[in-house]
Order: C-alpha cells, then structure tokens, then sequence
C-alpha cells in the first residue's frame, strides 16, 4: 500500500529525494527534504542526511498517534510534502474500523517546518483533493505506517 523511502540526492542536496508511493491513489512522487534537513525543531542543528532521517522517523511517529487517537467520524492529515508553495498530505477519515484514505494539499500551509505542524489546525484550512480515494482497515494501515518507520535507520 504505503512507501516511503528517503535516498539522498547528490545531485542536488535535499530535493527530490523523499519518494512517496501510494498506488491506490496513484501517488507517485518524489518529495523535497529541504525543511526536515532545516527544522530548527530536529537536531542536530545544521543540516544533514540524519537530520533528514530524524524528522521522517519523528513525522511517522506523528502520523502513528494522530491515526490511533482518530475517533469515530473524525479526520486526520498526515503531512509528507513540505514545499515553499504547499503542504501534501494524505487526509485520513475514521468509520468504524475502516479509514477512508485520500491525497491533496493545502496552499495555506506551506514553507512550515515538519516538528512545527502542532501550530496548524488542518481542519480550518482548504484541502485540494487529488485522485481517488480508498478505503483500509486501521489495522492495516498502522501495520503499513510501522513498517515504513521501522526502515528508517538512525545512529544513535
């Protein structure tokens, strides 16, 4: 379902290098990792490849709490695309014991820091859907969430 994978980009240091892929909702995408490699929130203080790992690692955790305390009827949004124009994200709605999982991005919510998103209330801010939409078991997508945390491999 979910895949997340940071793979540094020598080329051009922090851009293009945090690929997201959803196929369900055919999401296909290549991020940029400049504001987790600047959050002045994730140490250490200067930019780096670890810096980077750490706010992802720090991000999923994020996504992981905000996903097992959705209660019935609520929406989350799980931010993965920070950029200067926008915030993509997937917006996550709870029924039962089922989300109903879709992709977009918020123009008012853009050049934020990922340690900082506790400061936006997603649900006051417009939310451009792109795509399709589907639907999995909590379960399912924690599992999937973990998994691609777990990956992550930071030194200590």
């Amino acid at each position: 379902m979910i895949t997340i994978e940071f793979e540094e980009n020598k080329d051009f240091q922090f851009h293009s290098d945090l690929h997201i892929s959803v196929p369900e909702l055919n999401i296909y995408t290549d991020a940029d990792t400049y504001f987790f490699a600047d959050d002045p929130g994730i140490l250490p203080a200067e930019p780096s490849e670890e810096k980077v790992k750490a706010g992802l690692f720090h991000l999923l955790e994020n996504w992981i709490k905000s996903v097992q305390s959705l209660h019935e009827g609520n929406t989350a949004f799980l931010p993965f695309d920070f950029s200067d124009q926008y915030t993509g994200a997937l917006k996550v709605s709870r029924r039962g014991n089922e989300l109903t999982v879709q992709y977009g991005w918020i123009p008012e919510v853009f050049s934020m820091y990922p340690s900082f998103l506790y400061r936006v209330d997603f649900n006051k801010v417009k939310f451009n859907y792109e795509g399709p939409e589907m639907e999995v078991s909590i379960d399912e997508f924690l599992a999937e969430i973990r998994r691609e945390r777990d990956k992550i491999h930071l030194h200590e």
